[in-house]
């Protein structure tokens, strides 16, 4: 998942710089491909 994750954020990247965007490598250092607020990496389970 994160690679898939770290392919689609270049896929942006390199698509707003075809747009004449000038992205500044500062602002990518904030961003991660490891996404966890959606993911329940250990699932969710309710006792009784």
């Amino acid at each position: 998942m994160i690679f898939r994750n770290a392919l689609d954020i270049a896929e942006i990247v390199r698509r707003l710089q075809e747009e004449g965007h000038v992205i500044d490598p500062e602002d990518l250092a904030h961003i991660s491909p490891y996404l966890t607020e959606h993911i329940r990496r250990f699932g969710e389970y309710s006792t009784p």
